[in-house]
Formats: C-alpha cells, structure tokens, sequence
C-alpha cells in the first residue's frame, strides 16, 4: 500500500467521521494520551503504530508512544508473563486467552487506571488492537471493559 492512502484505507473501515460526540470524545480522550508498548519487536511497533494511527483518524489527535508510562491514564500493551502486565490481570482471567488470543481489560480506580491489551503472542496483540479500534468506532463504553477473544484465523 503506497504511504498516501493510509488515511484512505482507515476511512474504509473506521470511517470518516471521527468521534464528534463532545461527551464520548471527553471519555475516550482520557485513556488515549499515551501507549506503551512494554517490549520491542516488529509486530509490537506495527501494533502500536495501528492503534495510534486509528486513533488519531477517530479522535483527531495522536497518542504519545513509550516504551514505559509517563502518566497513569494510557493503553498498554503486553504480553503474558510481561513484569509490566502487573497485578490487575489475574491468573483465571489469563488463562481464558488462548494461542492467538487476546484480552482487553479497563480499569478507572485508584493506581490501576488505564486500558491493557494483553496477548499470548504479537499475533494476539495485533488482533486486540483491531478490536479495540472497533469499538472506539461503535462508541462502545469503555469502562470497566473486560474482554477475551481467540481468534483462529492467521494473519
């Protein structure tokens, strides 16, 4: 895909309307300031870059990228056994994502704010990431989020 029609392909997908509602963007804007990808590889820094340019195509503004949080309120993600995962995925939850699977968890109280996209593999990663996008594009609430995914079809 030549580099010049990437906002044209997120527009085939995401749309062209972006978040217009003041209320939904005031909302989404708090968790989207910042992504830290917790390790370096290829497919981390494609799945960063996706979601921060999907971001920036619904909410009109781009995420910081780090690799460690500068501030509590962000989107991080990681991998199973990650030390940067912490203590707000437990083990029952964990264990519900399979090979290729993912899980997306919020959380909005005290030392624990922000939204984690956790996988098994990269794979796993990328494929949160696409849902997360979906559902800034639906509008989705995002609080008190908790989902698990296993997809099965390869990229």
């Amino acid at each position: 895909m030549i580099m010049g029609n990437i906002g044209r392909a997120y527009e085939c997908w995401l749309g062209s309307d972006g978040v217009q509602n003041h209320s939904v963007h005031e909302a989404y804007g708090k968790w989207f300031q910042e992504i830290v990808l917790t390790f370096d590889s290829p497919l981390m820094r494609i799945a960063g870059q996706e979601l921060a340019d999907g971001i920036e195509e619904l909410m009109g503004f781009r995420p910081r990228m780090s690799l460690k949080p500068i501030r509590n309120n962000c989107i991080t993600l990681c991998r199973i056994g990650d030390d940067a995962l912490g203590s707000e995925c437990n083990e029952k939850e964990l264990g519900q994502v399979g090979a290729e699977g993912f899980m997306i968890k919020s959380q909005d109280k005290g030392d624990l704010q922000g939204i984690r996209i956790v996988g098994r593999t990269d794979r796993g990663l990328l494929y949160g990431v696409f849902c997360l996008l979906r559902l800034l594009k639906l509008r989705e609430d995002l609080t008190d989020l908790y989902l698990v995914d296993n997809p099965t079809n390869p990229l």
